[in-house]
């Protein structure tokens, strides 16, 4: 089962999730088939949400587990405590996990980690393209334009 490898257990997100007010509105939502559409608490769920749907009072979006507000600052460090990158982080999240911006949740905590920061593949430097030698005079012309006061 997927709660078998994942770090929250689903009493903890159920109960997570029926103390979290936007969440446990979402819930009533999702059973009741019908979002407010006009609820701004809501808006962040409406795109997927004929992909909800409710199982141990935990919210799934398909097979991904919806994670109340409470758990996601918790789960962020799970993912983040290997160091894997912004990339990889990303991909082991949209396997299991969902929530608003999750992605720019993701980005924040490596990016404001100095350890990932220092580690991280910068790009290669682009190699150097000399120009072919030039067969006769005035054939290639260089000039290095800029201002000079003023």
């Amino acid at each position: 089962a997927v709660w078998d490898v994942l770090p929250l257990s689903v009493k903890d997100v159920a109960k997570a999730t029926r103390e979290d007010k936007v969440y446990a509105k979402l819930i009533t939502a999702v059973r009741g088939g019908q979002i407010d559409t006009r609820d701004t608490e809501m808006k962040p769920f409406i795109s997927m949400f004929s992909d909800f749907y409710v199982e141990q009072g935990v919210i799934f979006y398909g097979t991904r587990i919806v994670v109340p507000t409470r758990q996601q600052q918790r789960l962020l460090s799970e993912l983040h405590g290997t160091h894997i990158g912004i990339v990889k982080m990303k991909g082991v999240a949209r396997e299991y996990f969902w929530w608003p911006q999750i992605n720019k949740h993701i980005e924040e905590i490596a990016r404001s980690c100095s350890g990932c920061n220092k580690y991280r593949r910068r790009p290669a430097p682009a190699p150097l393209c000399p120009w072919p030698y030039a067969r006769r005079s005035m054939e290639r012309v260089h000039i290095d334009f800029c201002e000079y006061k003023g």
